[in-house]
């Protein structure tokens, strides 16, 4: 099912993630050295698409190493999708890479896809951590934040 869904993001590139880190205060991938504080507040950015990203830490395995994802929430999206290198990050023993696991996020176990097609350039925080983890998202438009808790 995951592999049918699709969603054009034709307005985040490569050079934005640095920028979406700076705003985070996290940039992707890092190793988490620290616990990341709940409930999670994210940034909106971009000037006309207005698109909803998170730090959020992401393990491979109940007892794996964490790594900061910078994730872009879908609202409509009923997955969760990992980019190809993500995927090699979390997975490094894995030939060829995997595209499908499982994988905790913050204390949520999911199973997350590759993404793929219109979108294969970010990862993607579908409604299923939300719905499996019984979260509640607060936008405030006025601040450019949200916050998951």
């Amino acid at each position: 099912q995951a592999r049918k869904y699709d969603v054009l993001i034709d307005d985040v590139s490569e050079a934005d993630f640095d920028n979406i880190g700076e705003l985070l205060g996290n940039q992707r991938l890092q190793a988490c050295e620290r616990p990341m504080p709940f409930p999670f507040h994210g940034c909106i950015y971009g000037s006309s698409a207005a698109r909803m990203f998170v730090s959020l830490p992401v393990k491979p395995s109940e007892h794996g190493a964490e790594r900061v994802v910078n994730f872009l929430y879908d609202t409509g999206s009923p997955h969760t999708f990992l980019r190809r290198d993500t995927f090699c990050t979390l997975f490094p023993l894995v030939n060829p890479p995997r595209r499908v696991g499982m994988v905790w996020v913050h204390d949520i176990c999911i199973w997350v896809s590759e993404s793929h097609g219109h979108f294969e350039n970010v990862d993607l925080l579908g409604q299923d951590f939300f719905i499996r983890g019984q979260l509640t998202v607060a936008t405030d438009y006025r601040s450019n934040v949200f916050a998951i808790s």
